[in-house]
């Protein structure tokens, strides 16, 4: 019987604690599976319990920081998906689309996403609206200037959270699909010690 993707995942990361080591400099990657994200690069490995990362949103606080913070997580994992679908896990034009994509704008991005139909209409529409509230966060001295739906993000917070919440479900969604690509077997490979 073959192992799960996420029991495969579970390997690679015993793997990496046991080497005491990073992914190799070409083998960078994004996981994600039911419980966690997995940022495996050259320089670190970092996990992200999906849990949290829902509990965090479910108490998410009317604050800049808080929401740019969110928008810093989400734009990576839409770049990774796109880097993903251009690139596969080759490195060279891993990197390539990494150069691309820091010219491209998120709303662009997000339209690739959906033209590429990685995501769907409604989805692309919350993430666009969502975007807008970032854009105000990130440019509008007042507050009160920043608006969700056509009130003052302020009071209309909770409709804000709940469409984060399900926009954030959507992509991770929309990524373990793509991810699929990821020759996970290949990748705990590259761990094994070379035989001389």
């Amino acid at each position: 019987m073959s192992q799960s993707f996420e029991g495969k995942v579970e390997q690679l990361l015993r793997k990496l604690t046991i080497a005491g080591s990073h992914v190799p400099k070409d083998k960078g990657v994004l996981l994600v599976t039911d419980t966690a994200l997995i940022w495996m690069g050259p320089k670190k490995t970092r996990v992200d319990q999906v849990a949290e990362k829902e509990q965090w949103m479910a108490h998410l606080e009317f604050s800049r920081g808080n929401i740019l913070e969110w928008f810093a997580t989400f734009e990576t994992i839409v770049s990774e998906m796109i880097k993903l679908r251009i690139a596969g896990t080759d490195p060279e034009k891993s990197l390539l689309a990494e150069d691309v994509l820091e010219s491209v704008d998120l709303f662009s991005r997000l339209r690739i996403l959906n033209e590429w139909q990685l995501i769907s209409d409604k989805t692309y529409g919350s993430l666009q609206e969502l975007k807008r509230v970032r854009n105000g966060l990130a440019h509008e001295w007042d507050l009160n200037d920043v608006t969700f739906r056509g009130k003052p993000i302020k009071n209309n917070f909770q409709a804000f959270r709940k469409t984060i919440r399900k926009a954030w479900q959507d992509l991770l969604a929309a990524y373990k699909e793509e991810q699929k690509i990821i020759d996970i077997d290949e990748l705990i490979r590259s761990f094994e010690p070379k035989k001389v």
